[in-house]
């Protein structure tokens, strides 16, 4: 598929879409897949239940080939949360353990984390970000010590776009027998990944970002070691077998990622997220990050014509999509407010007013956007 068919598939109204990494709209094919299994439910209730289980497992399928693992490594959650839950309640932390994350990271990957060491009692350290909310990966080496079980981050993290070089840190935590988690939601569908060649323990996703696919679900990515040894902290019929086995009193937990999802599941949204990742595929992710940065690179030559003030943690500016500005008159809510009532709605995050531009977007949003800031400028 070009990229130009790509866009195409998207609902073409007045409404600019320039939060992609808060929330992304998704394609007519994932409407669609939606749409008929919602119509299937409608007519065929349980007549449809062999279908709908071979389609989710197609879309594990798609999962797995876009991250590049065994699609029995792949487990199904209601959300990005649920999956790191699942791992930081599941490695069986003690309080001789500690664990290492960013201070910026977001609440979903630090809450989870904060209530699995306070419950077991292992330390949670805390490492400071760098200058404009850089992430110091050579700093969060430095952190570790002999009683390191984990370190968990964000591959791109929200606020600014900030990314990790997993490959120095996988090195890192292979040579000393550290866990890596990942957070990938920021990442995924723009970045390409191999799960099988990073030494990483454990990955989790959401869906409604870069992957334009429906609010609702997630997934988490686990090596075959942890699934055999990790307890899930959720049990249902689905942890030991399917929904019409028998009930038993002493049954033993499936041997694959599946044993996670302990019971009925949201058909609808992992439907619509291996429709978005099949259609991802298609395009390629690296066409989709060339166009994404393409459009932060015009939006950033512009911003700076215009006399806005960028915040950025990269050396080079057009490391990423990310970009945080500010107006060194006013302040943020007025900047926000304004370009809101212009008809585009941005978020206020790492210092400024945070704009993530996807490669589905057109030149003409782009075009619209400059005159929003054009016209801020004039009255401002």
């Amino acid at each position: 598929m070009t990229l130009s068919d790509y866009k195409k598939l998207f609902y073409q109204g007045p409404t600019v879409h320039l939060n992609h990494g808060g929330l992304s709209p998704i394609s007519l094919p994932v409407h669609e897949e939606i749409t008929y299994w919602s119509k299937r439910f409608f007519e065929d209730g349980y007549h449809s239940d062999a279908d709908y289980k071979k389609r989710m497992e197609w879309s594990r399928l798609q999962v797995a080939n876009l991250i590049d693992c065994d699609t029995d490594e792949v487990a199904f959650f209601q959300s990005c949360a649920w999956g790191i839950s699942q791992f930081a309640f599941g490695i069986e932390l003690t309080e001789k353990d500690e664990v290492l994350i960013f201070d910026q990271e977001y609440s979903s990957n630090l809450y989870p984390w904060q209530a699995a060491c306070r419950e077991s009692r292992a330390n949670l350290i805390i490492v400071e970000s760098g200058p404009k909310l850089s992430v110091d990966i050579d700093l969060l080496i430095s952190k570790i010590t002999a009683k390191t079980k984990v370190i968990t981050v964000s591959w791109v993290q929200y606020q600014t776009g900030a990314q990790i070089d997993l490959e120095i840190l996988s090195q890192v935590c292979k040579q000393k027998n550290i866990l890596l988690f990942v957070d990938a939601t920021q990442a995924i569908g723009i970045h390409k990944i191999s799960f099988k060649n990073l030494h990483i323990d454990g990955l989790a996703c959401g869906s409604h970002k870069w992957l334009n696919s429906p609010v609702g679900v997630g997934f988490l990515a686990l090596r075959k070691e942890h699934i055999l040894k990790m307890q899930p902290i959720g049990i249902g019929a689905l942890t030991y077998g399917e929904c019409d086995d028998p009930s038993e009193l002493e049954c033993i937990p499936k041997l694959n990622a599946s044993k996670f999802e302990p019971g009925a599941r949201q058909v609808l949204e992992i439907t619509g997220l291996g429709r978005a990742i099949e259609l991802i595929q298609s395009v390629g992710c690296d066409t989709l990050k060339a166009e994404a940065f393409r459009y932060a690179e015009t939006l950033r030559e512009k911003m700076l014509e215009l006399d806005f003030v960028i915040h950025s943690p990269h050396k080079n500016l057009n490391d990423s999509q990310f970009i945080c500005f500010t107006d060194k008159k006013s302040e943020n809510k007025k900047l926000q407010q304004f370009i809101y009532d212009e008809g585009v709605r941005l978020p206020i995050r790492g210092g400024g007013v945070r704009v993530t531009p996807h490669g589905i977007n057109r030149d003409s949003d782009i075009g619209f956007f400059v005159d929003v800031l054009k016209r801020f400028r004039k009255q401002n």
